[in-house]
């Protein structure tokens, strides 16, 4: 019978270990990612001083990859999220497709919002439009919950600058263009299958229904919400959609030009003027940066200067944490 290697057994332990300290103890997630890669080192033979070295490059050549883009992507969602851009989005799909078509608008927004803002974020902002759907057009909450939820959490798991996507890029050595848009393409037909779910879910529970609201609940409602649409003055849909947009078609064009490069007869192109600076704003720090810009200048074009560093600053406050895991997992990796 033919024993394991050291370093599989190694890492067996360490998985273990690493599941054991987040589900059963109170130990945080980056102290545990840290453990298991000390165990996964010493465990497959490397020694103390090669798997402190490993840690170390691990960790930092990881969060020297994604580091930036998760601290610009994280800017630039929180600005989203105050600017109100999330429910213009929300509310420009619900008026394109009309009644009885409520979940496919509010998977679409999950799909698009939750690429620049975190999941839980975004759908605390974007359940309340889910709520009034479900008592203004007696539908489903369940089924618009689920098709909002979903389209949130497939993409906020496929598609960078969200972190997971990024550590997943940093520690496998993804170019994070590729990664970009081939979550984008994975996420398309997941998201067709939820919807289809929770419009089943519609038919198997329609008791999620809610009850239908008397004259003084609706006249009460409407005038609750005009006075909260009063207060907050939403953007346009083609400034909510830029700073979303604009990052991701230049990283489009410039894995088109990589892409091209390669191609005989056309590697000349590499050192083409237009090409180069393709090259440079698609970029993902670069890209990014331009979105942060674009949504600072066109989101909250009124918001002062201290204001407007405030909210960016809460962004990042979001972000520590994550980089510090996102690193572990690099270590880990």
């Amino acid at each position: 019978m033919t024993s394991l290697p050291t370093p599989i057994i190694g890492l067996i332990v360490a998985v273990f270990v690493l599941v054991w300290l987040v589900l059963r103890t109170r130990v945080h997630a980056l102290i545990a990612m840290l453990a298991a890669a000390c165990i996964a080192g010493l465990l497959g033979g490397m020694g103390i001083d090669k798997t402190l070295s490993v840690i170390t490059s691990g960790f930092g050549t990881t969060l020297g990859s994604i580091g930036l883009v998760i601290g610009l992507g994280v800017m630039m969602g929180r600005l989203l999220e105050v600017s109100g851009a999330a429910e213009r989005i929300a509310w420009s799909f619900i008026k394109w497709l009309g009644k009885r078509r409520e979940e496919w608008a509010l998977a679409i927004t999950g799909y698009i919002v939750s690429i620049p803002i975190f999941v839980d974020s975004a759908f605390v902002i974007l359940y309340p439009v889910a709520k009034a759907l479900a008592k203004s057009g007696k539908r489903s909450l369940l089924t618009l919950g689920v098709a909002l939820a979903g389209g949130l959490v497939v993409t906020h798991h496929t598609v960078p600058p969200t972190p997971g996507p990024l550590g997943v890029a940093g520690i496998f050595n993804v170019d994070i263009g590729a990664m970009l848009l081939t979550g984008m393409a994975l996420a398309v037909p997941c998201v067709i299958g939820i919807v289809f779910y929770a419009q089943w879910l519609d038919k198997r529970y329609p008791d999620f229904v809610p009850r239908t609201l008397n004259a003084d609940e609706v006249n009460a409602a409407l005038e609750q919400y005009n006075k909260e649409k009063e207060q907050k003055e939403l953007p346009s849909l083609t400034l909510s959609l830029l700073p979303i947009v604009v990052p991701i078609v230049l990283i489009f064009l410039k894995a088109i030009c990589s892409t091209l490069a390669t191609v005989e007869g056309w590697s000349g192109l590499a050192t083409h003027p237009v090409v180069q600076a393709i090259n440079f704003v698609g970029s993902p720090v670069i890209a990014l940066a331009i979105s942060v810009l674009l949504a600072v200048y066109t989101l909250v074009p009124r918001m002062d200067k201290h204001t407007t560093a405030e909210r960016l600053e809460e962004g990042l406050q979001s972000a520590g944490i994550i980089l510090l895991v996102t690193g572990a997992g690099g270590a880990l990796g």
